[in-house]
């Protein structure tokens, strides 16, 4: 087992980078400053892919499923955009 830090794990990439790496028993953490959550915002839009309010959402859907130990660092997205709540739509 490795442990793996995931950069923008809550973009399109990363998030799947993340599950890939955490079903192989991986001890993955991620991090994100939500660029893509803010531009959406900004825009009035919505993700077309159906995703968790937040990173830490996102990772607590993916234990419940497939029973992983999704690691993530909340406290250094915060760090990242101090100025976003990490809610999301």
């Amino acid at each position: 087992m490795k442990r793996i830090l995931i950069l923008g794990g809550d973009g399109y990439l990363g998030w799947a980078t993340a599950m890939y790496f955490s079903a192989r028993g991986h001890d993955v953490h991620t991090v994100d400053n939500y660029l893509r959550r803010r531009a959406h915002d900004e825009a009035g839009t919505n993700s077309l892919t159906p995703i968790g309010d937040n990173l830490p959402a996102r990772a607590e859907t993916w234990r419940q499923v497939t029973g992983e130990p999704h690691g993530l660092l909340a406290t250094l997205t915060t760090l990242l955009a101090p100025d976003r709540k990490p809610t999301g739509r």
